[in-house]
């Protein structure tokens, strides 16, 4: 899994939220199939949780959500919110072998989340790696 300097978009502006001019989005992307799958997950996941907080999404990119890096580091600093996470995945998969990748992936998204500033955004992006490289 990677995380890609995406763009810079000037004065975007959501519900009560107004971002300054010049916010950098971040795009994490897949390196594998399972990555795939818990990127696009967590994606479906933040979609689910920000409908009662709108303020978490900066705005939408080429049906990507965009979401304050605030928004996705508060999630990850609480210290269930992985636990929550993995639990949904298992759930939705109808259980799994091994938790261990499943908890690798969200550790790595963690780590990304302390990567951009604060008013940056970040998106969960349904391309892999490689696709920007073909």
């Amino acid at each position: 899994m990677r995380i890609k300097f995406l763009m810079r978009l000037e004065q975007v502006k959501v519900s009560k939220a107004a971002t300054k001019n010049q916010s950098i989005i971040w795009q994490v992307l897949a390196e594998n199939n399972f990555e795939i799958e818990i990127i696009d997950f967590i994606d479906r996941f933040f979609e689910i949780e920000t409908t009662k907080e709108l303020d978490g999404i900066l705005t939408i990119i080429d049906n990507e959500t965009v979401y304050h890096s605030i928004f996705i580091k508060h999630n990850f600093n609480d210290p269930e919110f992985i636990d929550i996470v993995a639990l949904g995945y298992i759930n939705e998969k109808g259980g799994v072998l091994s938790t261990k990748p499943i908890y690798k992936c969200l550790e790595k998204l963690k780590e990304f989340s302390l990567i951009p500033s604060s008013k940056s955004g970040i998106t969960f992006s349904k391309k892999t790696f490689s696709e920007f490289y073909k």
